[in-house]
């Protein structure tokens, strides 16, 4: 089985069990991670990023999420692979109905993505690399809080995360290189939407 088709398989089984708990039942990120061991940390970034993979900004909850994102990665580069979420951020909860909805889009994704072409690469085992992207993950999780009336505003961050984690997921060369692209394109957006109201400020006069 490609790797990419097992994490597919672990999200569909975390499904299953969702299923069968009561809609407005709270499930904490600690439980979370434990039912996703050992590749929680990534494959939970990628379910959580699942409601901002379109171009309507959704206020408050990518806040909420994107700051989740960030402080896990800001982990990774303190901790390494002992990373985890913080204790206040094992906290947080879903409702089962959410965590679903997430969770059935994380399995439409993986289906998709797991038709690209297969390239391993043994950058993925080094510490170093890992850190790397955790930083650059961590900033696009930043973005992602940004509460910006801009359409795409959390599309476009949300997107570097998901080539991210998935190529780490599935030890493929291929969506580490788009989150790379990605992240630049990210420094991009955002750097001309801070620079936007200075140029039109200076067009009329302003300064």
């Amino acid at each position: 089985m490609r790797r990419i088709d097992d994490i597919g398989l672990r999200v569909t089984n975390l499904a299953h069990s969702v299923e069968a708990m009561a809609a407005d039942e709270k499930v904490p990120f600690a439980a979370l991670e434990a039912a996703l061991m050992p590749l929680s940390r990534d494959i939970l970034c990628l379910v959580l990023i699942v409601p901002f993979l379109q171009p309507i900004p959704v206020w408050g909850v990518s806040s909420f999420l994107g700051l989740a994102v960030a402080l896990l990665h800001i982990q990774v580069v303190l901790k390494g692979e002992a990373a985890a979420f913080p204790n206040r951020i094992q906290r947080f909860t879903l409702t089962a109905k959410h965590l679903l909805v997430m969770l059935h889009g994380a399995q439409r994704i993986l289906k998709v993505l797991a038709k690209a072409p297969e390239f391993k690469g043994p950058v993925f085992s080094k510490l170093a690399q890992a850190r790397i992207v955790s930083v650059q993950i961590s900033i696009l999780g930043l973005f992602l809080t940004l509460p910006l009336p801009v359409p795409a505003s959390n599309m476009i961050p949300a997107l570097g995360i998901l080539f991210f984690v998935v190529g780490i997921l599935a030890e493929n060369v291929v969506f580490l290189l788009a989150g790379y692209l990605s992240f630049f394109l990210n420094i991009l957006f955002f750097g001309a939407l801070a620079v936007f109201p200075v140029v039109i400020a200076t067009w009329f006069g302003w300064r």
